[in-house]
């Protein structure tokens, strides 16, 4: 009998939606702190729905009270639950946050607001691989922006699951919808998966190994209530 595939769980957050009394209840008085501190108003609050966001779907998971909940960063700059041998990724842009987690191995994702206004040819030439600039040049050009985002964001959510983030340059190295992106780390199997989380958006998540599958989940902040206790 085969064994079943490991699962990434996925969850997209509607930051603009939280509650502020969810805010208050699923974040630290140095998290309140440093929002405070940003001269913009939305993005301090976005800043606390992003951590009150972690700490309620956590919760769930990890079965813990969400007040119980720390976050931290490892070595390499990735997100972490200290303690917990989960695996972690966020990413968000405007309202819109989604968040990886795995029990067995690393995980990255990424999501990007799909813009027309980007001279996406003349951004390929500095980011992208060879391959993958044949591949944008051979879609009309209407359809470009939405496959140089697809592009865009599993390189990214590929560099988060690493832990090398956005100092290696993006154009030494290619990633493509099938496993095992050769990289100047080594050949290693690596499985990706891109979808839209919303109208003009687009989004991936890398996890390492091709035995996976990405589950959907709902976002559980909005119980923050009853995570907390």
């Amino acid at each position: 009998m085969m064994a079943a595939a490991a699962t990434v769980e996925l969850v997209r957050v509607d930051l603009d939606a939280v509650l502020p009394e969810v805010l208050t209840a699923l974040t630290t008085a140095g998290e309140r702190e440093e929002a405070a501190r940003r001269r913009n108003p939305a993005d301090a609050r976005r800043f606390l729905a992003r951590r009150a966001a972690m700490r309620a779907n956590l919760a769930r998971l990890l079965r813990r009270p969400a007040r119980e909940i720390a976050l931290a960063r490892d070595p390499l700059g990735r997100p972490q639950v200290p303690g917990s041998g989960i695996h972690v990724s966020q990413s968000s842009r405007g309202g819109v946050m989604i968040a990886a987690f795995s029990t067995d191995r690393p995980v990255g994702c990424d999501v990007e607001e799909v813009r027309g206004d980007v001279d996406v040819d003349a951004v390929a030439e500095l980011c992208l691989g060879p391959a993958e600039r044949r591949m944008l040049r051979t879609v009309p050009l209407p359809l470009r922006p939405r496959l140089f985002y697809d592009c865009w964001t599993r390189k990214e959510a590929f560099l988060k699951a690493i832990g090398t983030g956005m100092i290696v340059d993006m154009a030494s190295f290619e990633t493509t919808r099938r496993a095992g992106p050769a990289t100047r780390w080594g050949r290693v199997d690596w499985a990706s998966e891109s979808w839209s989380p919303l109208a003009g958006f687009a989004a991936a998540v890398v996890a390492r190994g091709t035995d996976w599958r990405l589950q959907h989940c709902p976002d559980v902040t909005m119980l923050g209530f009853g995570l907390a206790a």
